[in-house]
């Protein structure tokens, strides 16, 4: 035991100023490692800890400052797009309008509407600038994002009352897309809401005074007024897809002003039955019945009209502007019917002969007192 002791005692010492072997042999075994603090060390320590918070508070102070800021430049954006984008519309110049908005929605967040001093309903109003920018542009895929948008509103903000206004924009897609009876429903709808007093009240575009015209409910009451009028009361279609199986798009009525207008056939016979086809609708026809017979193959063939004995005669193809792409005919005589007979029936009337000899009578009288004169 002395020798083992005797060796650790002449183990050279390290220059280390915070560490020391020379410990007595009882307590070897338990400090060994420990760190033994040196006076004024717990003074460094409580001084580098007040470094450390005075820092920290520093540095708080410093990212609310940098926040504060980021917050008046990002609100001072919100105002220069909500205002280009409202002006746009005003203007319509829907492209521009949807740019605003769109960049509106991808900068704001609806948990940190706060911090700028706007509410949901803001936000909610910002996506109906959206929705209705998208309307005004007009094309089918501008069209289907405006449906989203509107829907957007009902399905995630009913409490903010808004859904009259978004079930008018759906009324206005489909009334777009020429879909009368679609419409009509989505604009029923919102006159319910309106007629219950279901509304947001008067609004205006977030961040400015201006307001938003539809949300006065004596205006929207006028404009769901008018458009459920016009559905109720459509133009006629241009054409009429007669294809059974026209389930690729949303009606059979063709008209030149839809959004999605690719075109139609019209074959017309020698006994004048007209019928048409959407194109795609003509060629799933032609691909299924006639194994894609050639469009003028079908000149002098029987006509598509059940019941009509006539021959086919002419066949006009519209291309997607409304003009004619091309335009096939064949006069085709119609066979002549023999002559009615011309048959004189008698009058069997009792009337009518009296009638009639009461006229020979006076004719008779007539000749007789003339021949007396003379």
């Amino acid at each position: 035991m002395h020798a083992s002791c005797h060796n650790v005692t002449n183990i050279p010492r390290t220059e280390s100023k915070e560490w020391s072997l020379e410990v007595p042999p009882s307590q070897s075994h338990h400090n060994k490692g420990r760190p033994k603090n040196k006076p004024g060390d717990s003074e460094k320590t409580k001084d580098h800890l007040d470094l450390k918070i005075e820092s920290k508070s520093i540095q708080d102070k410093l990212f609310c400052t940098v926040q504060q800021v980021d917050s008046a430049m990002l609100l001072e954006e919100v105002k220069s797009l909500v205002r280009d984008g409202y002006t746009a519309l005003m203007d319509q110049r829907c492209r521009s309008a949807e740019q605003a908005f769109s960049q509106l929605l991808s900068i704001l967040n609806p948990p940190e509407l706060k911090q700028l001093n706007l509410r949901i309903i803001n936000y909610v109003v910002i996506i109906y600038g959206h929705a209705t920018a998208l309307l005004g542009i007009g094309q089918p895929e501008a069209l289907t994002k405006a449906e989203d948008q509107f829907n957007k509103i009902i399905e995630q903000y009913q409490e903010e009352r808004f859904d009259c206004l978004a079930y008018y924009g759906i009324g206005k897609v489909y009334l777009r897309q020429n879909r009368f009876s679609d419409a009509l429903d989505q604009f029923m709808k919102s006159q319910t809401m309106v007629s219950r007093k279901i509304v947001p009240g008067v609004l205006t575009w977030p961040t400015t005074s201006q307001v938003i015209e539809e949300t006065r409910k004596e205006n929207l009451q006028l404009i769901l007024k008018n458009c459920i009028e016009e559905c109720k009361f459509p133009p006629e279609p241009d054409a009429v897809c007669r294809y059974q199986q026209c389930h690729g798009h949303s009606k059979i009525q063709i008209f030149f002003t839809d959004p999605d207008f690719k075109g139609f056939i019209r074959i017309t016979c020698c006994q004048q039955c007209r019928v048409e086809f959407h194109i795609s609708c003509w060629k799933k026809l032609k691909t299924t019945n006639y194994s894609d017979k050639n469009d003028k193959d079908f000149l002098q063939e029987l006509c598509f009209t059940p019941d009509c004995t006539g021959l086919i005669s002419k066949i006009v193809i519209f291309n997607s502007s409304g003009l004619v792409k091309c335009e096939f005919e064949q006069k085709i005589t119609k066979p002549k019917e023999p002559p009615r007979a011309n048959i004189k029936q008698k009058c069997s009337s009792f009337r009518k002969l009296e009638m009639k000899q009461e006229k020979k009578n006076t004719k008779k009288m007539c000749t007789e007192g003339c021949t007396e004169c003379c």
